[in-house]
């Protein structure tokens, strides 16, 4: 399972690097910019970044709870089948499908007006490649932030009470294991809480800047940008819980980290014995000369 989460959060990854998306508050408008210079302002570029980061965005939290329902399963005989986990990611699948169809008509597409404001914002020409999230043009977008929040609070509810029944099960029966499949157990709850725990702080609170900015008239210039920095850090965050939490994963790392400076030092130690070398060879030469006219 923590294969599947790395796979989905190395291709969340690869969707921001294909977008670079920006956000602007402009009081009561929303505007998600990308700024990957190969968008273009048509509404099929722009609809399609929209729903990629949506769909990798959330399918990076709705995929949490299937993590720790898995483990249930592994450590507890009353578990699920692991069919009824597939089951529960197909939902999880097909409501994120239906939630992102409905973005080309949630947001607005690129249009004059919409490019005056961002202009008086500081936005430069090359830059107006967008969606605007307008709750003047369309009610739907307070629906839509709606389910954003739906997916999240379903999302922790189950993980929270999955938890509570995984501990109990493995108390039960922590006196029958060996050492390791106990430090093994532990490993493993540090990693997927530290990977739960992640989502809330860098998701859950610019979900409800987006989603309460344009209903109350907010405007920032950064709050913005620290939103998405926010949001994208979830796939880095979740790579270093494993490293930081595998002992053997921590020090093969820290091994290449050494290796890396080692190298770097080497090479720095090698240049100036070498420039040493030269200047003292230069040295001989000129105290040579000299000698010589006298």
């Amino acid at each position: 399972m923590l294969i599947l989460n790395a796979f989905i959060d190395l291709l969340y990854v690869i969707s921001t690097t294909i977008s670079v998306p920006n956000v602007v508050f402009a009081s009561d408008i929303l505007f998600i910019l990308w700024e990957n210079p190969f968008v273009t302002r048509r509404p099929f570029d722009v609809f399609a970044c929209m729903m990629i980061q949506t769909y990798f965005i959330y399918f990076s939290v709705l995929i949490l709870p299937i993590q720790f329902i898995y483990r249930y399963s592994v450590v507890s005989s009353n578990g699920c089948k692991f069919s009824t986990i597939l089951k529960i990611l197909a939902c999880c699948i097909t409501y994120l499908l239906v939630h992102c169809s409905f973005l080309s008509y949630t947001y607005q597409a690129p249009n004059a007006g919409y490019d005056k404001m961002l202009r008086e914002k500081g936005i430069p020409e090359e830059d107006l490649v967008y969606v605007a999230g307008d709750k003047h043009a369309n009610w739907w977008l307070l629906p839509h932030f709606g389910s954003c929040m739906l997916m999240v609070i379903v999302s922790y509810t189950a993980i929270i009470i999955v938890y509570i029944k995984t501990q109990k099960v493995l108390r039960r029966f922590e006196i029958h294991m060996t050492a390791s499949t106990r430090q093994a157990q532990r490993q493993m709850t540090r990693i997927i809480l530290l990977q739960a725990f992640y989502p809330i702080i860098l998701l859950c609170f610019p979900s409800f800047f987006f989603a309460f900015a344009p209903i109350i008239n907010f405007k920032s210039d950064y709050l913005g940008i620290v939103c998405v920095i926010s949001i994208h850090l979830t796939p880095i965050l979740n790579s270093m819980a494993v490293v930081l939490c595998v002992p053997s994963y921590r020090r093969t790392t820290w091994r290449f980290i050494l290796l890396i400076f080692n190298r770097d030092a080497a090479k720095v130690s090698s240049t100036e014995t070498s420039n040493i070398k030269s200047l003292t060879r230069t040295a001989k030469r000129g105290g040579g000369s000299v000698q010589t006219t006298g």
